[in-house]
């Protein structure tokens, strides 16, 4: 299907003064909340009086760039994929130089104009054809972000033009910051001179996609600052979406603490779910070496569920998985796993087996990901089995061996990946999987590697180290206090 994407510049003043045929912009529910700090306010803020300054004496034609937004049109609104932060700020800088110019009373018909012209930038005409008037509770900017508690206080502040001194969200202080700013840097008649530059010769490149999906491709491929967004951004709205109404606020909650602790631990939510969705690949018998996006991965298979001879019930389940309502408990119970590994306190009992922490402890000093998911997946299926921390322990001896023997045999670290995917679908199904190994035909090339230094030296002298103690290693550094090559004149 063709795919519609218009790209334009606009001035601030046609970017919100457009508003009124395009729709209101709309902030989605998987986008984060507003979060720009005083350093970025600033930037902003510097970035226009600079430009003005310099450009005073100009072709009025030069222009400044600000950067872009992505958006698509969504039932009569705009609805911002990427650049929320952005359109938020500027809004709340007008609302600022509004009220500034509002209780500066100016007379002169510059000042009586540029009111005007702010206006219908910030809020709805809701007068009739001939008659103007802006609703001040009706701004063209609505947000619908889940994990938003503030949003009501962004309201406030542009039907008002005030904000709590003492309020600690970033709304507040970043509105009460271009106040200050413009009471301290803009004089008189700067005032003026910046709100018609801020207006008319500040630009910003507006992509327009035809639907959601092709916005989200358009961000994620353009996107090289910031915190991108997650397919764990998107799954959060879904889960919500699907959740009884009771039940959303406790969602919320819970998806609060999970994303705190997972930071706790150095892993993220976005984390979690790629482990999850290893563990999925395995119950039902993938071993593909190619890895999809987590998002591509689930949609991939309401694609197949439409093809013929497709396996419908197989199909559903798969894609019910998002909506099981486990689906916290499961990524909690991951969680709990990179805790003990990390030496947080849990509850879990293995976390007190010396020999289980230490050889995990070698095993995280391998250089890629690969040795995770079957570690991860016996985990969770079978640790709350009898005898778990016995063939636990079993299970990631024959791990490392088998590991270190894939690197003498072939050193490279992704020889791994198509064994590693076999023993993941492996761990699944029982407690005590079959390990194959290959066999080191030259030893003296295993030697050789093991003596120069590699990628997996860290994780030898671990091993050798763990052979003579049980103390858990502090963080050490490899220094190489000889010459690559001897030389006889040292």
């Amino acid at each position: 299907m063709a795919q519609d994407i218009g790209v334009d510049k606009y001035t601030i003043k046609d970017l919100f003064g457009k508003c009124k045929d395009d729709g209101d912009f709309l902030i989605p529910e998987y986008q984060r909340p507003y979060a720009w700090d005083i350093e970025k306010i600033d930037a902003l803020f510097d970035d226009v009086r600079n430009f003005m300054i310099e450009s005073k004496d100009n072709d009025s034609h030069t222009f400044y760039f600000l950067g872009s937004i992505i958006t698509y049109e969504q039932e009569h609104y705009q609805e911002i994929i990427d650049g929320q932060q952005r359109v938020t700020s500027l809004l709340l800088l007008l609302r600022a130089l509004y009220t500034q110019l509002e209780q500066a009373k100016v007379h002169t018909e510059i000042g009586k104009k540029l009111l005007q012209d702010i206006e219908p930038l910030i809020w709805n005409n809701i007068g009739d054809i001939v008659r103007e008037e802006y609703g001040k509770d009706k701004p063209h900017i609505k947000t619908e972000v889940i994990l938003e508690e503030d949003s009501n206080i962004m309201y406030k502040i542009l039907e008002t033009g005030t904000a709590d001194i003492k309020g600690r969200d970033h709304y507040s202080q970043n509105y009460l910051h271009f106040q200050e700013r413009i009471d301290q840097d803009l004089k008189a008649d700067e005032l003026l001179y910046f709100c018609k530059y801020l207006i008319e010769r500040v630009i910003v490149m507006r992509i327009k996609a035809d639907n959601e999906e092709t916005a989200l491709t358009i961000f994620s491929t353009l996107n090289d600052r910031g915190e991108p967004l997650t397919d764990a951004d998107i799954f959060k709205v879904q889960i919500y979406k699907s959740l009884p109404k009771k039940e959303q606020k406790n969602f919320i909650e819970d998806w609060k603490n999970l994303e705190k602790e997972a930071k706790k631990v150095g892993e993220s939510i976005q984390h979690l779910f790629y482990y999850y969705m290893m563990f999925c690949r395995a119950k039902y018998g993938d071993v593909n070496t190619s890895t999809p996006r987590l998002r591509e991965y689930f949609q991939l298979h309401k694609r197949k569920y439409y093809q013929p001879n497709a396996d419908k019930d197989k199909l559903e389940e798969e894609i019910a998985l998002l909506k099981d309502e486990k689906l916290l408990d499961n990524l909690v119970k991951i969680l709990n796993f990179w805790k003990v590994v990390k030496g947080e306190d849990t509850e879990e009992q293995w976390a007190n087996n010396r020999q289980i922490i230490n050889i995990l402890d070698c095993l995280i000093e391998y250089p890629n990901e690969y040795w995770k998911y079957p570690v991860i997946i016996f985990y969770f299926c079978h640790s709350d089995e009898g005898d778990f921390e016995n063939r636990f322990l079993k299970f990631l001896r024959m791990l490392a061996v088998k590991l270190v023997i894939n690197y003498l045999k072939t050193p490279t670290v992704t020889a791994i990946k198509s064994d590693v995917m076999n023993l993941s679908k492996l761990s699944y199904g029982s407690p005590q999987p079959i390990f194959k190994f290959d066999k080191v035909k030259n030893m003296q090339d295993g030697i050789d590697i093991i003596c120069e230094p590699s990628k997996i030296t860290r994780m030898l002298l671990k091993i050798l180290a763990y052979c003579e103690q049980d103390v858990k290693l502090p963080n050490f550094e490899i220094e190489h206090i000889f010459p690559k090559k001897w030389d006889n004149n040292y």
